[in-house]
């Protein structure tokens, strides 16, 4: 994710230099790419995060069933 970040960085600093000193013509196109690449790097972090949260209550609910059924265990282990 960092090198993508430090990528789409890039990206920005030369599509502004672009912008700016280059032709009218390419400064729209070269805005609208930046404009489409910004918007899937951010849709691509936001699923990203999701995910991460996704699998963080997947641990959770991993860990109760574990500590659940190893208790179980503990106490068939002893009482029989």
């Amino acid at each position: 994710m960092k090198n993508h970040r430090e990528t789409a960085k890039d990206l920005d600093v030369s599509g502004t230099y672009i912008k700016y000193f280059g032709s009218k013509r390419d400064a729209f196109v070269v805005q609208g790419q930046l404009f489409d690449a910004k918007l899937r790097w951010k849709r691509l972090t936001v699923r990203t995060h999701e995910k991460g949260r996704h699998l963080q209550q997947a641990y959770r609910k991993s860990k109760q069933v574990f500590a659940v059924l190893f208790c179980d265990v503990r106490e068939n282990l002893t009482t029989g």
